[in-house]
């Protein structure tokens, strides 16, 4: 993979995650007795998924950049 579609791929999980925070957050908002919109324990397992794979991203995008050579 190359580390500009690295680069886009990290922007992907990093706007998955805030909206699926946002999508968690509104499920967590329920009246006593209504039922959430979305299953909670089904988004933080795929918010957990993204945040695994984000970190997966970030470690190749630090030791790419840790091993490039810069120009004069």
């Amino acid at each position: 993979m190359k580390l500009a579609e690295a680069l886009i791929l990290r922007a992907d999980h990093q706007k998955r995650m805030t909206e699926l925070g946002y999508r968690l957050q509104r499920s967590a908002k329920v009246q006593e007795g209504d039922k959430p919109a979305e299953n909670p324990q089904m988004l933080l397992a795929e918010l957990e998924d993204v945040a695994t794979e984000l970190e997966r991203l970030i470690q190749n995008i630090n030791r790419t950049n840790s091993v490039s050579e810069l120009g004069e």
